[in-house]
């Protein structure tokens, strides 16, 4: 690697660091942080064990704390057909095949949607903080004249990647606290399920394996995460560059978010069913396309197409919003925001 590219990569760093500590070193930023996975993944899980008691137990005494096996799928078919309910027993042959086998039995598995939704939702979750972060971050420089002084040592296409590569770092150490807290929640869980049924624990030590450090699905979506986070960041940053306020950036950054977003269209048109692989192709929708096809994703060799058209439209998009950001980062004229990311007002270098 060439000195100047160290230099240009060592000034991206030096940004997106900057980014980093500045968001870490508010108390806010780790209650934030921290509280609600303590709740869900620590407090919430052992006030069930210990306070619930014997609700939480099924019939024969034992507790009741991985998913429902092919014996309760069973005993739930066998419970309709006396019921005589014909509408219902036309499903219950695709009820028994959503099965997968582990450790003797076959778990049930409802296609996707039950835990992985719930990634899925996490992850847009942490979209919206990058969204909203990039936003502030260059309206507030770009108000508070601190922009000029960046832009003195860094170009602007430098700033742009340093701001994205700092607020990713920010989601995933959000991520992580996430993550640290779920495994330290499972472990206190697996502690108390060992003392009071010891016939479940491996069970849901499986379970916590198979979910949490084994799982392609949540490999897949930490990938297009990561691929896609990016993409949007390059997006939002010249939308921020052509904006005077939050709130007109917020407006202006509207209809790509919602163009990221659109994949869960297909769950509305069709309950159940994720949308289809060939949607990945559509520029900002590849990222939660992926996601939502966790569980049904493409043969491999379309898996790396798709990937490398992630990568490679996210290039495309980072050239042509280094032209919109550096063309009108420093504008302090009144002209709105959509005539300038359209092209129809003057840089401000023309001004000058």
């Amino acid at each position: 690697m060439q000195p100047t590219s160290m230099y240009k990569w060592a000034l991206v760093w030096a940004v997106a660091h900057r980014e980093w500590s500045e968001a870490v070193s508010s108390p806010l930023f780790w209650l934030g942080a921290l509280g609600l996975p303590l709740i869900l993944f620590v407090l919430l899980p052992i006030g069930l064990f210990l306070f619930l008691g014997s609700q939480v137990k099924d019939e024969s005494g034992a507790l009741d704390v991985v998913p429902p096996t092919e014996s309760d799928v069973s005993s739930i078919v066998t419970h309709l057909n006396q019921q005589d309910t014909s509408v219902v027993e036309s499903s219950l042959p695709t009820l028994q095949n959503n099965t997968r086998s582990t450790h003797n039995e076959t778990e049930f598995d409802s296609d996707i949607y039950s835990y992985f939704m719930f990634v899925v939702l996490f992850f847009i979750f942490l979209q919206s903080i990058i969204v909203s972060l990039i936003l502030l971050s260059v309206i507030q420089e770009k108000s508070s004249k601190l922009i000029e002084v960046l832009l003195a040592s860094v170009k602007p296409l430098h700033l742009m990647d340093g701001k994205v590569l700092g607020t990713l770092l920010i989601t995933f150490t959000v991520m992580g606290t996430w993550v640290a807290t779920g495994l330290v929640g499972s472990l206190i869980n697996l502690a108390i399920t060992a003392q009071m049924d010891p016939s479940r624990t491996f069970s849901l030590l499986q379970f916590i394996v198979d979910y949490l450090l084994l799982s392609v699905p949540l490999w897949n979506c930490l990938l297009f995460f990561a691929l896609g986070t990016p993409c949007i960041g390059y997006v939002v940053s010249s939308v921020a560059a052509v904006c005077r306020t939050n709130v007109e950036a917020r407006i202006m950054s509207m209809p790509f978010t919602v163009l990221m977003a659109s994949p869960f269209i297909f769950l509305f048109i069709d309950i159940g069913n994720p949308p289809p692989w060939s949607y990945a192709f559509v520029p900002l929708c590849t990222s939660f396309t992926m996601m939502l096809l966790s569980e049904h994703l493409p043969a491999f060799p379309w898996y790396l197409l798709i990937v490398l058209w992630l990568i490679l439209y996210t290039l495309g998009i980072r050239w042509i919003a280094d032209r919109t950001y550096s063309k009108y980062i420093l504008s302090e004229d009144n002209v709105s925001g959509f005539k300038k990311l359209v092209g129809l007002a003057p840089s401000a270098s023309k001004k000058m």
